[in-house]
C-alpha cells in the first residue's frame, strides 16, 4: 500500500529546504543588486565632484602624461601633487583606490603607482565608460592595496565612471573608483540569515499543521485498504468457484473442438500440399463432378475456368478444351474422342499420354474408395523435347560418323582437290551452314589463299580469293594461336569484326567457325564455316566435327606433299641413272682410246 505519511514527510522536507534556499538566494541577489546600483550612483556623484573640483587644475598635466613614458609619469611632480590631492579628496570616505584612464585605455594615474601605464583598452568596464556608460561590479578581495596600505577581506565595489568636462557632455577621461562596501555586504548577509530563519520557521509551522492532517488521512486510507482487501478476497473466492465451473464446461467442449480442429488442419495441409504440386490434380466425386482442382490444373486448362468450379461435371471442361483446340486428336470426331475419354475415366487402367497444342501431358485417373476419381496430369513437354533433341543429335552424330568414314576411305583414291571439295560439301550439309571454305598460308604466313569455297544454296565451288594480314591484323593474330575461332555473332566478335563492312554485311554472314589446319606441327591454313541469314550458335559437336574435317584436309595435303616428294625422288633417281650411264660410256671410250696405238 502507498505510505502517504512517509512520502509526505520526505517531499515536504525537501520542498521546505528548496524554498528556503531559493528565497534566501533571491533576497541576497536583490539586495546586492540594490547595493550595486546605490554604490554606482555614489561613485558617479563623487566622480562628478572631482571633475568639478580638480579636473580644471590637473587636466593639462593629464593631457601631457598621455604622451609620456610610464616611468616619466610616475616620477613627475604633477603625479605626486595629484596623488596628494586625491588623498585629501577621498579622506574620510570609503574609497580605497582611484585610477584615471586616457580614452585610449592607458592608465595615467593610479593610487597604486606600479599600475600607471597599464593598458585597459580591452576591459569591458572601461569600454562601457569610454562610451559614456558607467559599469560596476562587487567582488570579494582577500587582499587589496588602498590609499592607507594593504587591507584584507574586503567587499569592494569597483566602478568605471566617464569623466565629462565641466559644462559639457563630452567624455574626456575615465575614472575607476574602488569603494569599500564590506559593512553593507555584511549587513545584507545578516539580513539574509534572518530571512532564511524566519521563512524556515513559518514553513516548519505549516509542515506541522499539514502533518497532522496527512496522518489522519493516512489512517483513513489504511482502514479503506483493509476493507478493500476483504472485499477482494470474497470476489476471488467467487471467481474461483465460477472458474471451476467454466473449466469443467470448457473441458467438455474441447474434446469435440480439438478433433474438429485437427481435421480442419489436416485438410488445410492436404489442400496446401496439393495446391503447390507441380502436377495438375483434380478431385471428383462419385458422380464425376469436380470437388477441387489445384493451381497447376487451372494453369494448363486456361480458358476453361468457368467449367472448373466445384460441382461442374469433369467432362465439361474437356469439351470446352476441344472447342478451344486444346486436343488436336479430337478435331476429326470430337464426340467419339470425348466418349473414349469418358470410358477411360470410368475404367481407369494405365496412364496415357495426351498431346495438347504443343504440350504433352502424362494423365493418370485413379478410383477412390468412396467412388470418386482423382486425376493427375504431369507436363512432360520438356522431357519429350529433350528426347527428340537427343534422337536428332544421335541421328546427326551417326550421319557425321558415316560421312567421316566415307571421306576417310575415299581419301586414299581421290585427287586432293576433289577430296577437299567433297569435304566442304559434307561440312555444309552436316554442320548445316551456308558456306564452307579451305584457306592455305603462303610461305611468309602474311597471306591466305582460298583453295576451295563451296556455297550450298548455289551448289558452286570457287577458289583463288586472297586475304592479307595487313588488311585483317586481328584475324591473322587469332589464327596464329592455333586455336579455333567460334564467333556466334561474327560482326561483333573481336577476331572477326574486321570483316563486317567489306565481307560479312554484303554477303549476309552472321556466324563464323574457323578450324586451324596443322601439318607436321606447323599451322598451314584454316577451314572456315559461315552461316548466312539467321544466327547459329556453335555447339561442341560442331567444333568436334569441324576439327575432324580439318584433319581430313590435313591428310589430303600430306598425301599431295608425299606424292610430290615421291615424284621428285623418281626424277632425281632417273637423272642419277642417266648420269651413271653417261659416265660409264665416257670411261669406256677413254679406255679404248688409251689402248689403241696412235698412227
Amino acid at each position: 500500500m502507498f505510505n502517504l505519511l512517509r512520502y509526505f514527510s520526505l517531499a515536504s522536507l525537501a520542498s521546505m529546504l528548496v524554498a528556503t534556499a531559493g528565497l534566501g538566494t533571491l533576497y541576497r541577489e536583490s539586495a546586492m543588486r540594490d547595493l550595486l546600483h546605490a554604490g554606482e550612483a555614489g561613485n558617479n556623484a563623487l566622480t562628478q565632484v572631482f571633475a568639478n573640483a580638480l579636473w580644471p587644475r590637473y587636466s593639462a598635466f593629464l593631457g601631457e602624461a598621455a604622451s609620456m613614458p610610464s616611468e616619466a609619469i610616475r616620477a613627475h611632480a604633477g603625479t605626486q601633487d595629484l596623488h596628494e590631492a586625491m588623498r585629501q579628496f577621498t579622506a574620510g570616505t570609503s574609497v580605497l583606490k582611484v585610477k584615471i584612464f586616457a580614452l585610449d585605455g592607458r592608465t595615467l594615474y593610479s593610487s597604486e603607482a606600479r599600475q600607471i601605464g597599464e593598458d585597459k583598452s580591452a576591459n569591458a568596464g572601461f569600454v562601457a565608460a569610454s562610451q559614456g556608460r558607467a559599469a560596476s561590479e562587487i567582488t570579494h578581495r582577500n587582499q587589496f592595496s588602498a590609499f592607507e596600505g594593504v587591507v584584507e577581506e574586503r567587499g569592494v565595489l569597483s566602478s568605471y565612471i566617464p569623466v565629462r568636462a565641466p559644462g559639457s557632455d563630452r567624455t574626456v577621461a575615465v575614472f575607476e573608483l574602488y569603494d569599500d562596501v564590506t559593512p553593507l555586504v555584511a549587513r545584507v548577509q545578516s539580513t539574509q540569515r534572518s530571512v532564511v530563519v524566519g521563512v524556515l520557521g513559518i514553513l516548519a509551522l505549516l509542515y506541522g499543521v499539514l502533518f497532522f492532517i496527512v496522518r489522519h488521512a493516512h489512517r483513513i486510507l489504511h482502514r479503506q485498504a483493509a476493507e478493500r482487501r476483504e472485499a477482494e478476497q470474497q470476489l476471488c473466492e467467487a471467481r474461483d468457484r465460477l472458474e471451476d465451473r467454466v473449466a469443467e464446461r470448457t473441458r467438455e467442449l474441447e474434446a469435440s473442438v480439438v478433433a474438429e480442429r485437427a481435421a480442419r488442419a489436416a485438410n488445410a495441409r492436404l489442400h496446401a500440399a496439393i495446391e503447390h504440386l507441380n502436377e495438375a490434380v483434380a478431385l471428383c466425386d462419385a458422380d464425376d463432378r469436380i470437388v477441387f482442382v489445384n493451381r497447376r490444373f487451372v494453369e494448363i486448362n486456361a480458358g476453361t475456368e468457368a467449367h472448373l468450379q466445384p460441382g461442374c461435371p469433369y467432362l465439361d471442361h474437356v469439351r470446352a478444351g476441344i472447342a478451344l483446340g486444346f486436343y488436336p486428336a479430337a478435331s476429326e470426331d470430337p464426340e467419339r474422342w470425348l466418349a473414349e475419354r469418358a470410358a477411360m475415366r470410368a475404367m481407369p487402367e494405365e496412364p496415357c499420354e495426351v498431346a495438347r497444342m504443343g504440350h504433352h501431358l502424362w494423365v493418370t485417373d485413379q478410383r477412390l474408395p468412396d467412388g470418386g476419381t482423382i486425376t493427375y496430369a504431369l507436363d512432360i513437354t520438356q522431357r519429350v523435347a529433350a528426347e527428340d533433341a537427343w534422337r536428332r543429335s544421335q541421328e546427326t552424330l551417326l550421319a557425321r560418323h558415316k560421312a567421316l568414314a566415307g571421306l576417310t576411305r575415299d581419301e586414299l583414291h581421290e585427287d586432293p582437290i576433289v577430296a577437299v571439295r567433297r569435304i566442304t560439301e559434307t561440312a555444309c550439309a552436316l554442320i548445316d551452314v551456308s558456306r564452307t571454305s579451305v584457306w592455305l598460308y603462303n610461305d611468309d604466313h602474311d597471306v591466305i589463299r582460298c583453295l576451295d569455297l563451296f556455297e550450298r544454296d548455289a551448289g558452286t565451288h570457287a577458289d583463288g580469293l586472297e586475304l592479307r594480314a595487313a588488311d585483317f591484323p586481328r584475324y591473322f593474330e587469332a589464327l596464329a594461336t592455333g586455336e579455333a575461332i567460334l564467333a556466334d555473332d561474327a560482326r561483333t566478335h573481336p577476331h572477326t569484326s574486321e570483316f563486317t563492312d567489306c565481307y560479312l554485311v554484303p554477303l549476309g554472314i552472321t556466324a563464323m567457325m574457323e578450324i586451324p589446319i596443322v601439318l607436321s606441327g606447323a599451322l598451314k591454313g584454316v577451314v572456315c564455316h559461315e552461316q548466312v541469314g539467321t544466327a547459329k550458335p556453335w555447339t561442341p559437336e560442331d567444333r568436334l566435327f569441324g576439327s575432324a574435317l580439318a584433319n581430313l584436309v590435313t591428310l589430303s595435303l600430306e598425301r599431295e606433299e608425299r606424292t610430290r616428294v615421291e615424284h621428285d625422288l623418281r626424277a632425281a633417281r632417273d637423272q642419277a641413272d642417266a648420269a651413271s650411264r653417261t659416265k660409264s660410256q665416257f670411261l669406256a671410250n677413254m679406255s679404248h682410246e688409251i689402248r689403241t696405238p696412235m698412227n
